[in-house]
């Protein structure tokens, strides 16, 4: 369900048309969308190092994502990904 909210609120940053109550009705829904419950970026600021890039336009910096990395974007995603493959590794 959160991914599914992330993908709608997301759409703003691809669709240059959007009606501004609906942007600001999106903004406000990313608080939610945005939810990181195992601090994922935490983890990998603290074992990697990346190459600091600026962000792809100002909407993408609005919404949360500094720079072009995906690791650094994707919040605990990479670390759920890593937890399901080791799951599977240990059967």
């Amino acid at each position: 369900m959160v991914r599914a909210l992330q993908m709608i609120v997301l759409l703003t940053l691809v669709y240059d048309n959007v009606p501004r109550n609906v942007y600001v009705f999106m903004k406000q829904c990313l608080g939610v969308a945005g939810m990181d419950i195992l601090e994922g970026e935490t983890l990998i600021d603290n074992n990697f190092s990346f190459k600091d890039t600026s962000p792809l336009n100002d909407k993408f910096e609005m919404f949360g994502m500094d720079n072009k990395n995906f690791l650094l974007n994707s919040g605990s995603y990479f670390l759920i990904q890593i937890i399901m493959l080791a799951i599977y590794l240990a059967r």
